[in-house]
């Protein structure tokens, strides 16, 4: 086994390593069939109501100028096309803002910023150079820097003091990461791209980006590796608060304008086409914009503004303002799993209620119970239960929409607040749960453990005052039962009548 195998190797068992939801790999599979039908793409996107709406959002939005509403996942795959559909599954289901297993100096939000600004800038050239497909340029774009965020997940402990040393987030680390490590992170990230199934096109690009000439790169993917590399010279400025700001060598010769054959009276309107771009995706996926800052200069406009004494008042508020915030937090937060615990549950979902009843919109609750979970601690300890519990935890976000909210319920018991989902994304909400704790190993005291849900779940599509919370909370709970009666690692859902009554008389009491 090759040395960056072992490390690939290593970094799995962590069980922490960033991996694409099941529906993106499956789009990935059915894009490579001859004979697949568009009604079974849409089928399988729809499965993940996350990738779903920011499809969808896309499918609207100016950067595809539809003539036309695109309202469902169907027509935005018919509108968008089969390639295209599948590069920007697979990139939209990756962008994600916060991951508390992370290292500490690994900064989210410059890093998802950075790498959709080299991914747009990818495109724009891809689009200019007419030898790379676009989708493709782009998806090769924000995947470039993959491997430093498997390094941050998978070992923070390591990879922190590299960052530290390298100068940050984005900062050049790739001799401390072959250090550390024995390979850099475009080489973790091509080694974890094949081991995904990602076509090899795309995994070659990104681990040879710093070099596209190389032998050891096939001829046929030297202009993707090629456009990854020019963009890099891009992305900063793409990102800049400065309208006019150049990519760097812009103007000086650099080798990446010689290929292109760029003029500079041409750059303008190229880089104000990538940041509007830029601008559009980050609002589809919900990024905070990381602007790129020139520090003297703000340090030079600022001058002695600020005296000394406010400076430490601020900072004295600000430590306050902290620390009432962390406590308010920890009240509401379970402190093993680090999800919502029963009382931010308990209030939530008054609120949702509220605002149902009042909007008339539908309301779900789910009730998810970790099967057999007594034998976690009575075979392999308490802390193996924990570990469980852990990773249940991280499964679940992943799965939801924004809206939607997550808390441990009590014990091996968890609890997905559905505001405004039919029975159709409710469905697909805890199919998609399932699934992936189904697929999820817990990796504790040298052992691997399979762990299974059975999910109950109730939809109340009209609310109105004759419910309650406590009835919708019952009646979740008795789909639950169904579910372990039904032989467990299960989804049981029922959709509620308008009143209690009939609901009684339907379910036979």
């Amino acid at each position: 086994m090759s040395p960056l195998r072992e490390l690939l190797e290593r970094l799995k068992r962590t069980a922490r390593l960033p991996s694409p939801p099941g529906a993106a790999l499956k789009i990935l599979d059915l894009a490579r069939q001859e004979d697949v039908s568009l009604a079974e793409v849409a089928d399988t996107l729809a499965s993940d109501p996350a990738l779903s709406v920011r499809l969808l959002k896309y499918a609207n939005s100016p950067l595809v100028g539809a003539s036309r509403s695109v309202t469902s996942v169907r027509e935005a795959v018919i509108l968008l096309g089969m390639r295209s559909v599948r590069m920007m599954a697979l990139s939209f289901s990756l962008v994600s803002v916060e991951d508390e297993r992370a290292c500490p100096g690994f900064d989210f939000a410059q890093f998802w910023s950075y790498s959709l600004a080299h991914a747009v800038a990818a495109r724009r050239l891809a689009k200019q150079n007419k030898k790379v497909a676009p989708e493709e340029a782009f998806a090769a774009g924000l995947l470039a820097t993959i491997g430093k965020l498997a390094f941050a997940l998978a070992a923070p402990a390591e990879y922190g003091p590299v960052l530290t040393t390298g100068g940050g987030t984005l900062g050049d680390t790739t001799r401390l990461e072959r250090e550390a490590f024995g390979a850099d992170y475009r080489a973790l990230g091509g080694a974890l791209l094949k081991d995904w199934g990602i076509p090899s096109r795309l995994s070659a690009a990104v681990e040879f980006q710093s070099d596209p000439t190389s032998p050891g790169l096939a001829s046929e993917v030297r202009p993707l590796a090629a456009t990854v590399h020019e963009a890099r010279a891009y992305a900063d400025a793409v990102r800049s608060a400065e309208p006019d700001e150049k990519p760097e060598g812009a103007g000086r010769g650099d080798a990446p304008a010689r290929q292109r054959g760029a003029s500079d009276a041409g750059r303008p309107a190229l880089m104000e086409d990538m940041r509007r771009e830029y601008q559009g995706l980050a609002d589809i996926l919900e990024l905070r914009c990381v602007a790129v800052v020139d520090i003297d200069r703000i340090q030079a406009e600022a001058g002695e503004a600020l005296s000394e004494l406010s400076l430490a008042a601020q900072l004295r508020s600000d430590a306050v303002e902290r620390e009432n915030r962390g406590l308010q937090e920890k009240a509401w937060t379970d402190g093993l799993t680090g999800i919502a615990n029963r009382g931010a549950f308990d209030q939530r979902i008054e609120e949702v209620w509220r605002e149902s009843t009042r909007t008339g919109r539908p309301i779900g609750l789910a009730l998810l119970d970790i099967d057999f979970f007594k034998k976690f601690n009575d075979c392999h300890g308490h802390l193996t239960g924990d570990a469980v519990l852990k990773a249940v935890a991280q499964c679940i976000p992943q799965c939801l929409r924004e809206v939607d909210f997550v808390a441990r319920y009590g014990g091996e018991e968890f609890a997905v607040i559905l505001p405004n989902a039919d029975r159709l994304v409710a469905a697909g909400i805890c199919v998609a749960i399932r699934r992936s704790i189904e697929k999820r190993r817990v990796l504790f005291d040298d052992k691997t453990h399979r762990v299974t849900v059975s999910i109950g779940a109730v939809i109340l599509a009209e609310p109105t005052p004759s419910y309650s919370t406590q009835m919708l909370i019952e009646a979740a709970d008795q789909q639950l039962y169904r579910s372990k009666e039904k032989g467990r690692n299960c989804c049981s859902m029922r959709q509620l009548p308008r009143t209690p009554a009939l609901a009684a008389v339907l379910a036979g009491e």
